[in-house]
């Protein structure tokens, strides 16, 4: 039972593998000799030509995605069979158990179980620690600007010419100056939906999806300043920026659902086969 159950892990995790590693490359085009990729997370540097060669074969796999759906599917069938399998095993073993040392390792789950919790919570914490107080501040906004993003149609972020006078740049993202025009029922979801903190869950870890690109920005101007809220529907993130303080935080899902679809029935720069959006 044991031998078959770890044959069964393997197989998951070397298919796994092979997407995720595929999938690992994360590059950063910093100039004429300052290219690297992320393997992994090491960063390497390489040339602009190696650089070149390994965007076209992320997009060579981009391309390919419809197969690795399929195997995708073969593994969560695999899992769930695992699982159920798992769980057979484990309900045998506790039968053997006495009485007295089932309350053991209830126990001990418990305090496990407590600790990841804990864990948990202070992560939550820190969270909102930093989100309400900007939130706060959205409480005497005067107005809101949405400004779009490049779509992003590879693993190759996006770049624009520093003479560019049609762009603006947000540290290294850049939006288009032309706010996007909105009707006032989308106007009130984009509001409402960035204006709630429960739109926002404590940041869960770095995607496998080529790097954080924000396709939109909504920028509120406020009493004491302007608040940014460049969201990225690639990797479901959004990175708050209110003078020096930030916070990285993912989206909710049905706050993301909202904002992309107010997003997209206004975005001017979108191919429409592609939804907008690189994900």
């Amino acid at each position: 039972m044991t031998q078959r159950m770890l044959l069964l892990l393997l197989t998951i995790f070397c298919t796994c593998s092979v997407v995720a590693h595929t999938q690992e490359s994360s590059k950063t085009f910093l100039g004429a000799d300052e290219s690297t990729v992320d393997f992994g997370e090491e960063p390497i540097k390489v040339s602009e030509e190696q650089f070149d060669r390994i965007s076209e074969i992320e997009d060579q796999f981009m391309s390919e995605s419809e197969s690795y759906g399929a195997m995708e599917m073969q593994v969560e069938d695999l899992k769930a069979r695992l699982a159920a399998r798992i769980q057979d095993f484990e309900t045998k073993k506790l039968s053997v158990l006495t009485a007295e040392q089932k309350e053991t390792l209830s126990a001990q789950r418990f305090q496990a179980g407590d600790a990841k919790l804990r864990e948990q919570q202070a992560s939550d914490r820190q969270h909102l620690r930093i989100l309400l107080p900007i939130l706060d501040k959205l409480q005497k906004r005067q107005s809101m600007t949405v400004l779009e993003g490049p779509q992003r149609k590879s693993m190759k972020l996006p770049t624009a010419p520093a003479d560019d006078q049609s762009v603006e740049h947000v540290g290294d993202h850049f939006f288009f100056k032309e706010p996007l025009i909105l009707n006032r029922d989308d106007q009130l979801s984009i509001l409402s939906t960035v204006c709630n903190y429960r739109s926002y869950i404590a940041f869960s870890g770095r995607k496998f999806c080529g790097g954080f690109h924000p396709d939109v920005n909504v920028r509120i101007v406020t009493e004491g300043g302007t608040i940014q809220f460049l969201v990225c529907f690639g990797c479901g993130e959004v990175w708050i920026l209110d003078g020096e303080q930030t916070l990285l935080a993912d989206i909710e899902s049905k706050a993301y659902e909202s904002l992309q679809t107010a997003f997209l029935r206004n975005a001017r720069h979108r191919d429409p086969a592609r939804k907008g959006v690189f994900k």
